[in-house]
């Protein structure tokens, strides 16, 4: 069972429909019963399956279809893992095929591949596991066997009891058997190249023999202790090269600490040329075992009389081989001796002076803490003061005190909760061979408080994909070496014992057990205050947990106890700022985990608050209290915009705190992520409310950016690509003169972030909402969109494979409702890209029932389609119905949502001119229209979209007018005075123009109907239409306007001068129609219209052919206008009647 197919990211579920087959015949034919899908890979997948009869857990290998050759292979590893008694060799115990699926049962490892352990063994650990490896791989040579493919992923070790790391090997589905055929074709090359022997390289597979595996143990060593293999490359090629012609880097120079032996050996196993080599695995495992019991190893030769002396004293303290040479020594001894005697001697009384001094800084901070509330920031500095006294001793005693003064300093930063620089002292202590059981519990306590700090970010992260990625690089990093640390320390705490074994069960996640001994260590001591403080961390701990499992009441109870827990500790301690910080770390874990509706309004909002600044009076410069301020109050803000408030002071004070926090420490990538979390957030609600947000998004955008430099994850590289996808939307409120920058850029974030953690799917819908964005700029452009839906809706689809996305289902149905619009426009039938966008609408609001943008999108989807039957002549009521349902609902969500009132307003308007087509009067829907439009201009006077929606009531309300024979000017008015000024954004520019255009047609058709000359209402109106033509040559709706013009023109021109002849202003008009019907061939109103004006010229016609030609222009095309909308048939009876006239 290879590592690669127990760590496959990108592993298949369960629920997968091509494991389900599988699990179905496996669970009808075996005994087996599948848990798990552990991973895949090249050969086949891995299951973990319980095996019922036996009680005992299984690692299920089941091949794919492949090869006869590939099938072989697999049985023959099954074999070879049989054949080998050694409990370091992962054990088969079954292999056999289910319906023609070949599998082999064998033994479940409950650990990590060696890469992954890395970190967690220490240097001994390292050399016994390699050992014990050696000697399994000696026992399938001692079998014939060669297993090829040695490296640290095809080896896995498991903790045992006692604290032990136990090996095995694994995968050998690459061996050769030296006493038989080999399983793979002559030549081919098999194997991992980073570990890869020159004659398995070159494919020389008749030279392959133990020793070949002998370099790779040898290079897998030189990468479990330097952290690389002995050869890097660009590119395989460039990797093989190297490893057939350079020399691998000393080891010593990668990793200093790495002893000289163990250097030597490893370099033996690595030797090019296979004689140089060690002879067999047995011969490495041997000399390890030299190394480890003190003698010489063989890597360093047999002729260094040096070195084998050194050794011999090192092991026997004297030895007199020579007398002389005993004399010598034992006078090279005895002077050591006596400087040994003084340096230990130098080394206690610093240690002493140092202690004297630690009490006094622990003495300090202590008595500081337990004062009432106040500023602590002049006993830090008198701590500081004494801190350089330390950092002074240490200089002054020199190397010998390097270890005790490393230790002093950074216990002295522990105290200052400055666990980052505590971690570098207590380390170099370490490492220079300080290794008291106080070092390391020291170092255990400051690798767990990172551990925690880190966690405050893990757990502001709601996504679960990236909330796992990051918690297990903190665990890695932090939480294992902190557990390894306080077990090797426990006992030399000043703590009670019970406290040690409650951080390590906390940090292996046993929340019961932690609390248990977190209680028993406070129950000693009334004055002690960590043990409370440690139960809150725990009780807060699995809240967060419970939260992120959605439950959600467990999650509050848990919350409430650690509240308890800390405010127990701050009877004690009322001026420590740590217990601040956890206090705010709570309010803000349970205000991020519950939605908008569960938090309680401002109230819990403004007790974190209070928490924040009491914390801050106490230590001004603490920036983890600030950067939880900025959290809590970009937050808040949050929830207000949401519940429809302003949000802008707690954003001001969330900018505020983040501010502050990169003036103490510039280099904290959170507080960047803050600021750009808090300025996206006050620009959506700037461009909510009808003001240009571009100033706040370039803002945040620039500390997203930031943020990255700093740290460069997932989560930042999304947050970017929302900014720009936010900003972007600008230019369709019209601030935006030109988005195509920050489509490119968010386009490159998103992908970016989806590179880095490729199981995550919001950076996919983030990539569905840009390419939709780009794709409807595209065609408010006039330009063909289809492309860019397409790859948003096929980057939506990948999110909702499971389900359970709303955003992916939300994005793919936005952007099917621009293809519905686009369609519309073009002519092209709607129904489709319509029912598809309802379609994922109603799945999105099946999983989040209160998500307000699903309910008005679903509702502008539905206003397309009204529009779609209006041009049809068709019945809109159904649509409005359900549309109105939703938006009634969104305003309960968010009554400050203006967009959901424009949409009110096309709702009513879509009946309004579905009754003026029927010839009915349209006054109750127009004046629910605009009354409606006027609830959204309170909120948002200034974006483009409610502009020309409540300018397009009123210019409905004016043609009503028209047909009534009352007064226009007022509702051209009202009109006109919302398009102006135009925008900064050319496509809604356009829009702008095209409305201004068709309101001066509209006075000039009621001048006609007049009888009074028009052309100075058309000459306003052909500027404003030719202008519109500008950003966008490809809408139809322009080329129409323009051909109404010229048809409200002509029929004026012929009733004054009737003896003229073919007028310009028909051809002008039928040159427009032209246009339109190449963008939009069917569109209805243009082709009667067309009609219409063949009428004109029919009867201006000089010939009688001329006349019949005409004619029959104008009856085609209006007879396709009434087959299309019959409605068409009474608004342009007149022409009818001239084309039915003899």
């Amino acid at each position: 069972m290879s590592s690669e197919e127990r760590t496959d990211g990108n592993s298949p579920a369960l629920g997968d429909p091509r494991i389900e087959g599988i699990v179905a015949r496996f669970h009808a034919r075996t005994r087996y019963r599948i848990e798990a899908v552990l991973g895949e890979g090249g050969m086949g997948i891995v299951f973990k399956a319980a095996d019922p009869e036996l009680k005992r857990s299984v690692a299920l290998k089941v091949i794919k279809e492949g090869s006869a050759e590939q099938t072989l292979r697999f049985i023959r590893e099954a074999q070879a893992q049989a054949r080998i008694a050694h409990d370091s060799i992962c054990k088969v115990y079954e292999v056999g095929e289910v319906e023609g699926y070949r599998f082999i049962a064998m033994q479940y490892i409950a650990g990590w591949t060696l890469c992954d352990a890395r970190d967690r063994l220490t240097l001994e650990q390292k050399i016994a596991v390699m050992q014990r490896v050696a000697d399994a791989l000696h026992e399938a040579h001692r079998l014939g066997l060669i297993h090829r493919d040695i490296k640290p992923g095809n080896i896995m070790v498991e903790q045992i009891e006692g604290g032990a790391w136990r090996p095995y090997l694994l995968d050998f589905g690459v061996l050769r058997d030296m006493e038989g055929p080999t399983v793979t074709r002559t030549g081919i090359t098999v194997g991992t190249p980073q570990y890869m022997a020159p004659e398995q390289i070159l494919g020389q597979v008749h030279k392959l023999d133990r020793r070949t595996d002998v370099y790779g143990l040898g290079a897998t060593f030189y990468e479990l202790l330097s952290g690389r293999p002995p050869f890097q490359g660009e590119t395989s090629t460039d990797l093989l090269l190297k490893a057939l012609n350079d020399d691998p880097a000393q080891l010593r120079r990668i990793e200093p600490s790495t002893p000289p032996d163990i250097d030597h050996i490893i370099m033996k196993c690595i030797e090019k040329e296979p004689q140089r080599r060690y002879e067999s695995a047995r011969a490495l495992s041997e000399d390890l075992g030299r190394y480890v019991g003190g003698d010489p190893v063989l890597a360093r030769g047999t002729t260094t009389w040096r070195y084998r002396t050194v050794k011999k004293i090192r092991k026997h303290k004297l030895v007199a081989i020579p007398v002389a040479a005993a004399l010598i020594i034992i006078i090279a001894m005895l002077a050591l001796g006596v400087r040994m005697q003084f340096q230990a001697r130098k080394r206690e009384l610093l240690a002493r002076q140092l202690g004297q001094n630690l009490e006094g800084i622990a003495s300090i901070m202590r008595g500081a803490y337990m004062m009432p509330p106040h500023d602590i920031r002049a006993e830090k500095r008198i701590v500081r003061e004494r801190i350089g006294g330390i950092e002074e001793a240490m200089k002054a005693a020199g190397r010998s005190g390097a270890g005790v003064g490393n230790f002093a300093m950074g216990r002295a930063y522990r105290f200052l909760e400055e666990n980052e620089r505590a971690r570098g002292y207590l380390q170099a202590a370490w490492d220079s061979g300080y290794r008291e059981p106080e070092v390391a519990y020291e170092l255990g306590l400051v690798m767990g408080h990172l551990y925690q700090q880190e966690l405050e970010d893990v757990r502001g992260i709601t996504d679960r994909v990236v909330r796992d990625r990051r918690l297990q690089e903190s665990q890695n990093r932090f939480r294992a070496p902190a557990i390894e640390f306080l077990r090797m320390g426990k006992q030399a705490s000043s703590l009670p014992i019970e406290y040690g074994e409650a951080l390590i069960s906390y940090y292996e996640r046993r929340y019961d057990e932690a609390i248990g001994k977190a209680q028993a260590a406070a129950s000693g001591d009334l004055w002690r205050y960590e043990e409370y403080q440690l139960e809150g961390r725990i009780l807060q701990s699995r809240a967060t947990e419970e939260g992120q499992q959605g439950r959600l009441d467990a999650a509050s109870q848990s919350y409430e106890q650690a509240e308890r827990a800390y405010k127990s500790a701050l009877e004690i301690v009322r001026s420590h700022p740590g217990l601040y910080v956890d206090i705010c770390s709570l309010h803000w874990n349970r205000l991020n985990t519950l939605s908008t509706g569960r938090r309680g309004g401002d109230a819990p909002f403004e007790e974190a608050r209070r928490w924040a600044e009491a914390g801050t009076r106490i230590d001004p410069d603490n920036a983890g209290i600030h950067q939880l301020a900025a959290n809590i109050h970009w937050l808040w803000g949050d929830d207000r915009l949401a519940r429809g408030q302003d949000p802008v002071p707690q954003l001001e004070k969330a900018v505020e705190m983040a501010e502050r926090v990169i003036e103490l420490e510039p280099g904290r990538a959170s507080a960047y992520e803050s600021l750009g979390d808090t300025y996206e957030i006050w620009g959506a609600y700037k461009s909510f409310t009808g003001h240009p947000a571009g100033e706040l998004m370039e803002k945040s955008i620039r500390n997203y950016q930031k943020a990255i430099r700093v740290r460069p994850t997932e989560s930042v590289y999304m947050s970017l690509g929302s900014a720009c996808s936010d900003y972007s939307g600008d230019a369709f409120e019209g601030w935006l003169a030109d988005p195509t920058d920050f489509f490119r850029l968010g386009i490159d974030s998103e992908k970016k972030a989806h590179e880095i953690n490729q199981k995550w799917g919001t950076p996919v819908n983030g990539l569905a909402k840009l390419y939709r964005l780009a794709a409807r700029y595209e065609h408010l452009c006039g330009r063909d969109p289809r492309t860019l839906i397409h790859d948003a809706i096929e980057a939506a689809a990948a999110t909702v494979t499971d389900g359970q996305d709303s955003v992916g289902y939300y994005q793919i149905a936005v952007a099917s409702r621009v293809e519905t619009e686009y369609c519309l426009a073009t002519g092209r039938a709607t129904e489709v890209p319509y029912r598809t966008a309802c379609e994922n609408f109603e799945k999105a609001l099946a999983l989040a029932p209160d998500e307000l943008f699903s309910h008005t999108e679903l509702a502008r989807t539905h206003v397309i389609r009204a529009a779609a039957l209006l041009e049809r002549g068709q019945d809109p009521g159904g649509v409005i119905r359900e549309a109105t349902r939703l938006l009634d609902r969104a305003v309960v969500l968010n009554p400050r949502y203006a967009d959901a009132y424009f949409l009110m307003s096309e709702s009513q308007q879509a009946i309004a001119a579905y009754d003026l087509q029927r010839g009915l009067a349209p006054s109750a829907s127009l004046k629910r229209a605009i009354e409606a439009s006027r609830k959204g201009l309170e909120i948002n006077r200034q974006g483009a979209p409610g502009r020309i929606t409540s300018a397009t009531a009123w210019l409905l309300q004016a043609r009503a007018a028209i047909v009534q024979d009352r007064p226009i000017e007022k509702a051209l008015a009202e009109a006109r005075s919302l398009l102006e000024p135009e925008c900064a954004s050319p496509p809604m520019n356009s829009l702008f123009r095209l409305k201004m255009g068709e309101s001066f047609v509209i006075e000039g058709m009621s001048l006609v109907r007049a009888g009074r000359s028009p052309e100075a209402a058309f000459t306003k109106a052909a500027e404003f239409l030719n202008k519109a033509l500008e950003p966008n040559p490809n809408d139809a709706q322009i080329y129409g306007q323009q051909a109404m013009m010229a048809l409200q023109r002509a029929e004026y021109d012929h009733r004054a001068h009737a003896e003229r002849g073919p007028s310009d202003l028909v051809l002008q008009g039928l040159a427009a129609c032209e246009k339109a019907l190449g963008i939009h061939p069917d569109y209805p109103e243009v082709l009667a219209v067309r009609g219409a004006l063949y009428n004109l010229r029919a009867e201006s016609a000089d010939t009688l052919d001329e006349r019949r030609e005409a004619t029959r222009k104008a009856r085609e095309s209006l007879d396709r206008a009434a087959t299309l909308n019959r409605n068409l048939g009474r608004l342009y009876r007149w022409s009818y009647l001239k084309i039915s006239a003899p």
